[in-house]
């Protein structure tokens, strides 16, 4: 972050909630949606871990309100069906990030990435999972 820069405003899920908590150590707020009765993936800030006051919970009806500047995503489910049950228009041309925490389940080497789109950030977290993956034209 630059001197006169604002923190961003990254709207994600809960997935790993380990992971998440150490991403949110960055220097930049993030909202995480959830849903009644904090089903998988939209637990917000459940658990034992030590949030920061930069994260922030957001229900997912109130999603399409928001104001934010990136959109992380970490599952399946919310790239194929909340980004387009959640957000709005405006929302889904953010720039956005897929964080792929595991190897493809069906064929290695052979299964193609469901982020098919050259305007998305698709990012491996083992140099395993990125050989595994067809990631086709999405940038990695």
């Amino acid at each position: 972050m630059t001197r006169n820069s604002r923190p961003l405003r990254v709207l994600t899920w809960h997935v790993h909630g380990n992971y998440l908590y150490y991403l949110t150590q960055a220097p930049h707020d993030f909202h995480v949606v959830t849903k009644p009765g904090r089903p998988a993936g939209y637990a917000g800030r459940a658990g034992v871990l030590p949030w920061g006051a930069n994260v922030h919970e957001v229900l997912a009806d109130d999603v399409a309100s928001g104001a934010f500047d990136v959109v992380v995503y970490q599952h399946r489910s919310h790239w194929e069906r909340d980004r387009f049950e959640l957000l709005s228009d405006t929302q889904r041309r953010l720039p956005r990030v897929y964080i792929e925490h595991d190897p493809p389940q069906e064929a290695p080497f052979a299964q193609r990435h469901w982020v098919n789109d050259r305007g998305a950030l698709l990012v491996h977290v083992t140099p395993f999972n990125a050989l595994m993956w067809d990631s086709g034209g999405t940038p990695t």
